[in-house]
Formats: structure tokens, C-alpha cells, sequence
């Protein structure tokens, strides 16, 4: 299966793919929140033994997002970068670099690949939560075992 970021890269015109990404990457998190929720009330070696699976495939996830969320920037960045020279080489009258900047930051193009970018970021940030749960279960999970080998053997998650 290609991944996701070769997908958004293959063509740099069609942004189409961005919006795919997003669209599968919350329905990942959706599903993701169902594997966390389904562990509690299950045996302690079941949750020990998945944990490390789960967690690495939806960092994998994370880490995914951050390259199309780098991509986008650097996109952003040329975007940028042709409005500038645009506005240096056919406006009328001598502008600032100042002007120019804030001219070149605030077309529509540009605009449009921030606001992008941004979706993805929301998606990759609720992956950090998940990434943040993670990381409590197997706190969870270690003091459970502590308790279990000072001799609470009832311990259920």
C-alpha cells in the first residue's frame, strides 16, 4: 500500500489527495479511540502484549501527518515566494519588502494552502492526544503489574 504522503506528493498541482488524507487519517483517530476504549476489563497480558502493536502503528500515523504537514510548507513557502516576485516585477508603483511581504502572505493561494495545512495539523494534533493516552495506559499497565507482583492479584484494567 503507498502511503499517504506519497499520494499528496505525486502531483504538486492536484491538492485533492490532501483532503483524501484528512478524511482517512480522522477516521484512523475514530478507530483508534475504539482500540484504546475496548481494553479496560480485559487481562492484564492481553493489554501488555497489544500495546506495543497499537502504539506504534498510530505513531507511524503521526509521523505521516508531520510529512504532509512539512510538505505543505514548503509549498506554502513557494507560493510565497512567486507572489513576491510577482508584486516586485509587475506592480505599478515601487513597493516596500514590507509591502510585498504582507502582499505575497495574503493571496488567495497562500491563504488557501495555510488553512490547509492547518486541517492537517488538527488532525495530526488529536493523534498527539491519542499518543498522550498511549503513554498513560502503559503508566496504567506498569503499576498494575507493580501491584500484581506485590502480591493484588485482582487487579482489572
Amino acid at each position: 500500500m503507498r502511503s499517504w504522503y506519497q499520494r499528496v506528493t505525486r502531483d504538486p498541482d492536484d491538492l485533492r489527495p490532501v483532503l483524501d488524507a484528512i478524511d482517512y487519517f480522522a477516521e484512523q483517530y475514530e478507530e483508534a479511540l475504539g482500540e484504546v476504549d475496548c481494553l479496560p476489563g480485559r487481562r492484564l497480558i492481553e493489554v501488555a502484549v497489544q500495546l506495543p502493536g497499537i502504539v506504534q502503528h498510530r505513531y507511524d500515523q503521526m509521523m505521516e501527518l508531520n510529512a504532509i504537514i512539512d510538505y505543505l510548507e514548503i509549498r506554502e513557502e513557494a507560493a510565497v515566494g512567486i507572489q513576491r516576485r510577482y508584486y516586485v516585477e509587475h506592480y505599478n508603483r515601487k513597493l516596500t519588502d514590507r509591502m510585498v511581504e504582507k502582499f505575497a502572505e495574503s493571496h488567495a493561494d497562500v491563504v488557501a494552502l495555510r488553512e490547509l495545512r492547518n486541517h492537517v495539523a488538527a488532525v495530526r494534533n488529536k493523534f498527539c492526544g491519542l499518543s498522550k493516552r498511549h503513554e498513560y495506559l502503559h503508566y496504567q499497565l506498569s503499576n498494575v503489574t507493580k501491584l500484581r507482583v506485590a502480591g493484588i492479584e485482582d487487579a482489572i484494567l
